[in-house]
């Protein structure tokens, strides 16, 4: 029969308890027969005192049997009392046994496991198959076999995370050069674009303007539309670029102190003929004593184009469309900003306006509403992501309400100037798209004589053409080359007073060409103008620090750059 632990103790305690019983017993029966004995002499003696012998014999005698009775009694108590112990301390040397094999059995196991042997196990015997003992081992199985399913479990999903890792490392690798690709691509599409409409856009500027000759009515009317498309693809490429340089993160911008009534008014001036072509009432709302604002000139000048134009294009003939900034407030516009450190810049206009759903949307890359009414005005919905991004980088923000009433308000906020953010930002005064940077020049120089001498590198023959073309009405000798070493030797062979220069050149590019012109003694004071397609902000920055003097990019303006190179060479 197996009993457990608990039930074998207690059969221990009952064999004690039966001992002590029957011990006890024994010992009340003699010391009840020795009374009997005692109260028969008792009785003798009362009743004859010539039994004394009688008496004292028969105490005697009962003296022996009680003597007799207590050796046995005692040695029977002392072997109850060894039988007991004994067998108590068998039953306890097992248990003990069992339970201290027992214990350092899991002990062991539980190390191994520890170790990450999920598969120990700990072996039951038939003996301890039904006790606490047994129980406990077989727990401690199960709970091992619980691990072990576990460390399965997790060593598949880590499989698969690692798996799913090592696809998105991939992924992302493959996206990194899909997206250099892509900016590469863009930037060689843009210079290849940039050429010939540079072409286009510069003839029809000469013709337009009959520098070519007589036009009349009807073809200057045909060269106008044509230059306003013109104007409208190179925004295009403009926007794609832009797009590109925001995605790849080399979109900069370089912010100073500027006043923004004046950013403002030139923006919106430059843009009088839209108003007027659509009989549009523009309203300017700009408080005179509005603070000045910590931004890059070019890109919020750009913003304001975008959130006009895109009021334009929306807003009927004989609309209304309002410019307005407000003065510091205490307003919260969103994620603890507050308009104390900050202007704000609206304009509203009572067009056609947006749904609830397209709040939200509006600003996203190349999102444009879907209903026929907006769909019809065209446009790539490029427009509103830069402006977002813009605003952004100058740390603002920017969003869009539509009044029940009808038509939009487009909001942006930008940061106002500090005296502190100006002495740690100083940066190179630039004017942008086109280019210049302003030397000094030595107020003593004296003026040149007419006939100087321009020497123009470029080795699209069209694109030379066209250069040459607007500059001929001028009093100058024009000369050409085709690459940089051509330019060089003409450079140090002659005279020359001012060289216009590409940066894509064979042989030798653009800006080795320049750093040359400008570390040599004898040529270093000559001024470089940089006429090319190449218009990302890196390459700008690169041709001015190769020592360029002026940087105009394509397309250009016939005029522009006419006045520019007076400008270098008075």
């Amino acid at each position: 029969m197996n009993l457990n632990i608990t039930q074998k103790l207690i059969v221990g305690f009952l064999i004690v308890i039966l001992f002590s019983a029957m011990v006890g017993t024994f010992s009340y029966i003699s010391l009840h027969r020795v009374t009997e004995g005692l109260q028969v002499i008792i009785e003798d003696l009362d009743s004859a005192v010539s039994k004394e012998n009688y008496v004292i014999s028969g105490a005697n005698q009962l003296i022996k049997t009680a003597t007799r009775y207590n050796i046995f009694l005692s040695i029977f108590i002392m072997f109850s009392f060894i039988a007991t112990l004994g067998g108590a301390l068998l039953l306890l040397g097992k248990f003990t046994s069992r339970f201290t094999d027992s214990i350092i059995s899991l002990s062991q196991k539980a190390e191994l496991i520890g170790q990450g042997q999920l598969n120990e196990r700990i072996e039951i015997s038939s003996q301890d198959s039904k006790d606490e003992i047994g129980e406990l081992a077989r727990t401690f199985n199960r709970m091992a076999s619980s691990l072990q399913d576990r460390q399965i479990e997790i060593e598949k999903v880590n499989q698969e995370l690692e798996r799913r890792d090592r696809v998105l490392r991939e992924a992302n690798e493959k996206l990194q050069q899909l997206n250099a690709i892509k900016s590469d691509f863009l930037s060689t599409v843009s210079h290849e674009l940039r050429t010939p409409l540079t072409v286009i856009k510069g003839y029809v500027s000469l013709i337009k303007n009959q520098r070519l000759g007589q036009i009349n009515a009807r073809q200057e009317k045909g060269l106008i539309a044509a230059d306003d498309r013109a104007d409208h693809l190179n925004s295009l490429i403009n926007d794609l670029l832009d797009l590109s340089r925001i995605e790849s993160n080399k979109y900069e911008i370089r912010q100073k102190s500027l006043d923004f009534t004046e950013l403002a008014e030139e923006t919106t001036n430059s843009m009088k003929p839209l108003f007027q072509k659509k009989k549009i009432h523009f309203k300017s709302r700009i408080p005179s004593e509005l603070p000045k604002v910590y931004a890059d000139k070019q890109k919020i000048s750009q913003v304001l184009i975008n959130l006009l134009s895109n009021a334009i294009k929306f807003t009927p003939a004989g609309g209304e469309i309002i410019l307005e900034a407000l003065l510091e407030k205490e307003e919260k516009i969103g994620k603890g900003i507050s308009l104390k450190d900050f202007i704000q810049i609206n304009v509203i206009d009572k067009g056609i306006g947006l749904a609830e759903n397209e709040l939200k949307k509006i600003f996203d890359k190349f999102y444009q509403a879907d209903n026929t009414a907006t769909r019809e005005y065209g446009g790539t919905g490029l427009g509103l992501c830069i402006a977002k991004n813009i605003v952004e980088l100058h740390h603002g923000q920017i969003w869009v309400k539509s009044p029940e009433k009808g038509g939009s308000i487009f909001s942006f906020t930008l940061p106002k100037s500090h005296e502190a953010m100006h002495s740690a930002n100083k940066l190179q005064e630039v004017r942008e798209g086109p280019y210049i940077k302003h030397n000094e020049k030595d107020e003593n120089k004296q003026k040149k004589t007419l006939k100087q001498k321009i020497l123009v590198v470029e080795d699209d023959p069209e694109v030379c053409d066209l250069i040459v073309t607007c500059i001929s009405s001028e009093n100058w000798n024009i000369f050409t080359a085709k690459d940089g070493i051509e330019a060089l030797e003409k450079i140090f062979q002659g005279s020359i007073d001012l060289i216009i220069l590409d940066i894509n050149l064979p042989r030798l590019n653009g800006f080795d060409l320049c750093q040359i012109v400008k570390t040599n003694k004898k040529t270093k004071d000559i001024p470089v103008l940089i006429l090319s397609a190449s218009a990302q902000r890196s390459e700008i920055d690169q041709g001015f620090r190769m020592g360029a003097d002026d940087y105009i990019t394509h397309p250009f303006v016939p005029d522009e750059v006419v006045n520019r190179i007076c400008t270098l060479i008075r």
